[in-house]
């Protein structure tokens, strides 16, 4: 079938002759329209595409290129040699050598955030939040853990436990004891926990610092480092208790 144009065409050259040149003429430029837009994107015999896919080739081929074709050095680019980085490592102080210890302050927790993640139930004692903590300048990552007091003490109330962080052999744990052993590099205390004679009635834990096995408090505690608050440039006094007032 013819489309509608030849139809078209047919039908006024038959009935109407006089306008037959003039739809030629427009058939006519209507066909070099439709060539010019199919060249337009064409140089010569090349498309688009064409011109371009040498450069990509060339580009894609000298990324692929792993014998350093600029004949690049570790000073042209700015870097360090292997030799250099090895000795600046040599130059820095083991983390593990650092005496410093710390609970809750890598997660840059207060006192009370730490205090309110650790929640009980019965004689069940839970940390719900993963915690850091870093024991004599190695960091350890402590799990959520549970802590029956039941299978601590088979007879737990009316008593106070006290929760420390324990490194062993390289791995840290929560331990919770009934009595309060003095603290070591390995061992760090962080809360207490008070029973009744149904469960626990209550909990402490918070935040700490240690340098050695001196923790910096403002309370008066054993072992410590007095501390004042406030900003650097303030003279301040410590609590009455560290340091009476004349």
């Amino acid at each position: 079938m013819a489309g509608p144009i030849t139809a078209g065409y047919l039908l006024v050259s038959k009935y109407f002759r006089h306008y037959d040149e003039q739809i030629k003429r427009l058939l006519a430029r209507k066909r070099a329209l439709a060539l010019e837009a199919d060249d337009a994107d064409k140089v010569g015999t090349f498309d688009a595409n064409g011109l371009l896919k040498p450069a990509r080739d060339s580009l894609a081929a000298h990324i692929a290129l792993r014998n350093n074709p600029h004949n690049e050095t570790m000073d042209t680019i700015g870097s360090y040699t292997a030799n250099t980085i090895n000795q600046k490592l040599g130059q820095k102080v083991p983390i593990s050598i650092v005496p410093v210890s710390s609970y809750g302050l890598v997660d840059e927790l207060t006192d009370v955030q730490v205090d309110a993640s650790w929640t009980f139930n019965g004689w069940t004692a839970t940390c719900n939040r993963v915690m850091n903590a870093i024991l004599s300048g190695t960091p350890y990552v402590l799990p959520v853990t549970a802590i029956n007091l039941l299978a601590i003490d088979p007879a737990p109330a009316n008593k106070t436990f006290f929760v420390y962080v324990r490194s062993t052999f390289g791995i840290v744990t929560y331990q919770c004891r009934a009595d309060s052993p003095p603290e070591s590099v390995s061992v760090m205390y962080i809360g207490r926990i008070t029973t009744g004679p149904a469960g626990i009635i209550a909990m402490s834990f918070a935040t700490c610092l240690r340098i050695d096995t001196f923790r910096v408090s403002q309370a008066p505690i054993g072992s410590a480092i007095p501390a004042t608050q406030g900003n650097y440039d303030v003279p301040t006094k410590l609590t009455a208790a560290w340091n009476p007032l004349p």
